[in-house]
């Protein structure tokens, strides 16, 4: 009987051990300024020997005085061993005081378990955002009409 338990204690810290190994995929974040545009690549790196298939998403929040915008690209693919993979490309206009925020998120498709994450941010201080509390007695509310009628059910 104890041989039995420790067989299946065993077996279960196996599968836990084999379910935290890494992947060896990483993803990552390159950008490049190119003649005013910020030219954005996510991609993907395999540093093992093994055969991947994989989920990308990539999210894009920008902020400025033209207002702002957001962009979601996601899709499917394959990477093989010791491979370098272009995921994606966005060219964004990005003005000195303009807000970027960027994240990157690289999932296996089976188990859908986010194998890598990355994220860049240029001039996050502009995607703070103040709450002004307002006390419930300054509050008016102007140009409410009520109606105190009473009815009765399929009187006509």
């Amino acid at each position: 009987m104890k041989t039995l338990i420790s067989i299946l204690v065993m077996f279960s810290l196996l599968n836990k051990i084999s379910a935290q190994k890494s992947t060896g995929v990483t993803g990552k974040i390159i950008t490049e300024n190119q003649e005013g545009l910020l030219k954005i690549k996510a991609v993907a790196i395999n540093d093992n020997d093994l055969y991947h298939d994989l989920n990308y998403i990539l999210v894009s929040l920008k902020k400025g005085k033209s207002g702002s915008s957001t962009n979601k690209q996601s899709g499917k693919f394959s990477i093989k061993p010791k491979e370098t993979k272009t995921l994606s490309e966005i060219n964004i206009n990005l003005a000195k005081k303009d807000g970027l925020k960027l994240f990157l998120f690289i999932k296996d498709e089976e188990t859908d378990q986010v194998v890598s994450k990355d994220s860049l941010e240029i001039n996050p201080n502009l995607f703070t955002t103040e709450l002004n509390y307002i006390p419930e007695r300054n509050l008016e509310l102007s140009g409410l009409t009520i109606d105190e009628t009473k009815t009765r059910l399929g009187a006509m």
